[in-house]
């Protein structure tokens, strides 16, 4: 109910803006004054590298935890086994060769063949253990780490998804960031594993670069780096320190790296490994998955924003947060941007446009800018391809404009909350 009201207030002070901009003078300086703290804190994301100390790769060599790797797994049978192989080939010993983790798979109640999958693979690795778990009302991945928090022999959590695909020294790269006692998470870098299958697979690969790009400029400049589900490497007395996983959450992630950050934890973003994760492959499956992603990021602000301005978190942090919390809000803005802007052509009698609509195009650019210099980062050359992934990852990402003003819609009228649904693998 808080959540609702809260954001029937925001919506609330957005037409008014609108409002005033067609009616009032000064609503030209209220506009403009937003759009220019959104576009000051873009800009200084892409010019952290300059502007602020770099961010050291750490070096910590006698500094080796031992880690259990997390996998949840309802009705995986056709990716588990791939993804258990996978994990084991990871080199990560002790100075006597021995493996340095162990990999715990979670059942999470499957109807499938998936805990026979992994009872099978349990012969063939000795430092695979797993947990089963009986079917509950509420399930969610957050209820699953939960659950076995304190059954893992690390105090290091590495959580992937079931799908996920890694390098054998992912382990090597990553957990030196974990050195320093302030970091609570490093976050790896996310790739996708079936690029190819379409277009719509294609598209979110960029994306995934294009976040790459934002996520090591926030590390650079000592920004909210957030956690993305798939290859978050977490202690676990930073989860407790925060209360444990939300398990109402839709995107747990994003609410447990807003509450890290709110004690006063820091998390790292690592661009030196990635994790491998399959794309959606039907604009069904798509719309599905990013109605949940935008639910569970705008109720992250919803529950916490007032927080931001009690803890005693950095104002860079601060300022990092507030900026995305205003491009969550963006496509809702520019929703009722365009229908003030519609509304008033028809009173005039002449075209009026939002000056919305102008900061749109200037934020388009700016992300196509992003876009652009992660392509020309991981390897790609040829000025017609990169020109033409930019493009694309551009028309992709208007998907947004139509995400968001439903959940809005369903935030504000439904009043039956909306349930965790987990993303369907293929395997290939």
């Amino acid at each position: 109910m808080r959540a609702r009201i809260f954001f029937f207030i925001i919506i609330g002070l957005i037409c008014l803006i609108e409002y005033a901009n067609y009616y009032l003078s000064r609503g030209y300086s209220i506009l403009i004054a937003f759009m220019i703290f959104i576009a000051v804190n873009v800009f200084y994301e892409i010019i952290s590298k300059a502007r602020y100390r770099k961010r050291q790769t750490p070096y910590a060599p006698d500094f080796r935890p031992f880690v259990t790797i997390i996998i949840p797994a309802k009705n995986e049978e056709k990716v588990i086994a791939d993804t258990i192989r996978e994990m084991m080939n990871i080199v990560y010993n002790n100075s006597n060769g021995t493996p340095n983790y162990e990999l715990m798979v979670v059942d999470d109640a499957s109807t499938d063949h998936t805990l026979e999958i992994i009872k099978n693979l349990q012969s063939e690795y000795p430092n695979l253990i797993f947990h089963h778990r009986e079917q509950v009302p509420h399930p969610s991945k957050a209820a699953v780490l939960n659950d076995v928090i304190d059954k893992c022999k690390g105090d290091i959590q590495a959580i992937f998804d079931a799908d996920a695909r890694v390098k054998p020294d992912f382990l090597e790269k990553i957990i030196p960031y974990l050195s320093d006692p302030k970091v609570a998470s490093v976050q790896a870098q996310k790739r996708i594993s079936n690029p190819d299958v379409n277009e719509l697979t294609g598209a979110q690969e960029d994306e995934m670069i294009m976040l790459m790009s934002l996520g090591e400029n926030q590390d650079l400049a000592e920004g909210a780096v957030d956690m993305r589900g798939n290859g978050m490497i977490v202690k676990r007395s930073a989860i407790k320190d925060a209360g444990l996983w939300n398990e109402k959450a839709l995107t747990e992630d994003l609410d447990m790296s807003t509450r890290l950050h709110l004690n006063k934890w820091d998390i790292r973003y690592c661009p030196d490994i990635y994790v491998k994760e399959e794309a959606v492959i039907t604009l069904k499956a798509l719309y599905k998955q990013r109605k949940r992603w935008a639910e569970g990021g705008v109720r992250r602000y919803l529950d916490y924003l007032p927080y931001f301005f009690e803890a005693q978190t950095p104002l860079v942090k601060k300022l990092d947060m507030f900026s995305f919390f205003l491009a969550f809000y963006f496509p809702i803005w520019f929703f009722i941007g365009i229908i003030f802007s519609i509304f008033e052509t028809l009173q005039a009698g002449e075209l009026k446009v939002a000056v919305v609509v102008y900061f749109f195009v200037l934020f388009a650019f700016v992300m196509m800018i992003n876009t652009f210099t992660g392509l020309r980062k991981s390897g790609i050359k040829k000025k017609r391809r990169l020109f033409y992934r930019t493009i694309r990852s551009a028309v992709f990402n208007t998907h947004w404009l139509i995400v968001m003003p439903v959940v809005s819609f369903n935030i504000l009228f439904s009043w039956k909350p909306t349930a965790w649904v987990k993303t369907d693998h293929h395997g290939g």
